[in-house]
């Protein structure tokens, strides 16, 4: 319908899913090349789309300000886990 879906000869099983994913990256790298961002989920994630355009948000702030790209850090909630999960 949309042509959102990427369909790969691979088994379904738990130690394949790096493959799976590299599967998915390698259509996007082909196929979606104009895209901005790339957001990789599952069918037990739930993604809160208006906080993940708050986080963009405040991230293009920072590397447009930051004159050393490598200083930026990756996006962390606490509130999800504990520490150790970090």
């Amino acid at each position: 319908m949309f042509g959102d879906i990427v369909v790969a000869n691979v088994h379904d099983m738990y130690d394949l899913l790096t493959l799976k994913v590299l599967i998915g990256f390698k259509f996007v790298s082909c196929f979606c090349s104009h895209a901005q961002y790339l957001v990789k989920s599952d069918d037990d994630n739930y993604l809160l789309v208006n906080e993940l355009d708050e986080v963009i948000s405040e991230e293009q702030k920072k590397l447009k300000r930051s004159p050393d790209v490598n200083d930026t850090r990756p996006f962390r909630s606490v509130s999800t886990g504990s520490k150790s999960d970090f």
